[in-house]
Parts: C-alpha cells; sequence; structure tokens
C-alpha cells in the first residue's frame, strides 16, 4: 500500500492503520529509509540515506528505537569517513570506531564527540594519542606513541585546556599489536584490555593507572 503523508510517502505494511512491519519511506527532500516500523515509527533494523549539515551524503545501516538513531550501526558519509559502533537519540554514544583519510579513533563517544578514554591513530605521521578526550580535546595526561619499524617511542604528555603543559620522554618499548590486531578491536571490553595493556608496558611513570 501506498500513502502520502505530511511530507514524504510511505509503501509497506500497516497494522491498526499506522505503519507497522516493513516498508519504505522516500521524502520528498530525497532522503530514503528502508526498514522495520513499530506503531508508526522506525523501530528495529533499516537502511536510511540523507545528508547531513554540510550537505555530505549520509548511508546509515543498523537499529533505530522510536524514529531515532538508537543502538548499534554502521554509518557512511561522501566525504569517507566511517563509524562504526554505538548511537543514542541520533547521535554518536558509546563505544565505536570513527575514521576518516587521515586518522583513526578507538574508544568512547557521547553527544556525537569523542568524550572518554581512546587512541586516536593518525596514519600519515605514524603516531597515536591514548588517553582521555572531552569534546573532541584531550585533556590530562596522554600518551603519544612514535612508530619507526619494530620500535616505538612513547612520549607521556600532559594536556590542559587543549594546551601541552608538560611533557617527559620515555624509553624504547618493543610492541607486538599489529594494524591488522587494532582492526579486530570491536567491542570495549576488548577494548579497555588493550588500554590497559599500553598503559601498563608504556611506562613506569603510569604504573598508578594499571589495573
Amino acid at each position: 500500500m501506498t500513502n502520502y503523508i505530511k511530507n514524504y510517502e510511505y509503501e509497506g505494511e500497516f497494522k491498526n492503520d499506522v505503519k507497522d512491519g516493513y516498508g519504505t519511506e522516500k521524502y520528498f527532500d530525497g532522503s530514503i529509509y528502508k526498514g522495520q516500523f513499530k506503531n508508526d515509527l522506525k523501530e528495529g533494523k533499516g537502511k536510511l540515506i540523507s545528508k547531513d549539515k554540510d550537505n555530505n551524503r549520509i548511508e546509515y545501516i543498523g537499529e533505530f528505537k522510536k524514529d531515532k538513531l538508537y543502538g548499534k550501526g554502521i554509518i557512511n558519509w561522501s566525504n569517507q569517513k566511517q563509524y562504526y559502533g554505538e548511537l543514542n537519540n541520533n547521535e554518536l554514544s558509546g563505544f565505536g570506531i570513527l575514521k576518516d583519510e587521515k586518522s583513526k579513533y578507538i574508544g568512547y563517544f557521547k553527544n556525537d564527540k569523542r568524550n572518554g578514554y581512546g587512541a586516536t591513530f593518525y596514519s600519515e605521521q605514524n603516531f597515536v594519542i591514548l588517553g582521555n578526550w572531552i569534546n573532541d580535546n584531550i585533556e590530562g595526561i596522554a600518551v603519544i606513541l612514535s612508530f619507526n619499524d619494530n620500535d616505538r617511542l612513547n612520549t607521556n604528555i600532559e594536556f590542559r585546556d587543549e594546551k601541552i603543559v608538560n611533557m617527559s620522554n620515555g624509553e624504547i618499548i618493543n610492541m607486538s599489536l599489529s594494524d591488522d590486531e587494532l582492526d579486530k578491536i570491536r567491542e570495549g571490553e576488548e577494548y579497555k584490555e588493550m588500554i590497559n595493556i599500553y598503559k601498563c608496558k608504556i611506562s613506569k611513570k603510569l604504573k598508578d593507572l594499571c589495573n
């Protein structure tokens, strides 16, 4: 059945005269949703193609709740950015991986920004920043790993108000964690274990952070 409602066209299943089951919504702005509905709202699994505030094309495949992105999903932007992880109320929230052409962040999000413990990998400069993020900015004591063949030089840096306030060079250490192994990291508990390994191996100055 096809219905023209408000600013979109709906074709799919109904129950008690409301959208319920599988269906497709086509909006007049060009957005398209295909997936599950419950009580007239997007609920369950589906695929949404739309645009963000910067007019970049977005493709979201994942879970919905009460018409909003909620649960686990994958977002692909037309500018080569990609996110896969947890969402809440249409925002990146919880554990996830966000990557673009220059960097990849593995860690926690809140309010659509990096918030909580996480690691950002910069491919061109060949280094990693591990630490606590607040609204997309590193804050407090962080560790920077610079890669040189099999040796990885670490530097302890303290950030405050987005500025470096203290820095101390660490020792050269051998680490066996490869890029392929990092790509396999998906769940929060596995990530926490990796972070604890880094904390304990990188520097004795961070030993009070080790569990």
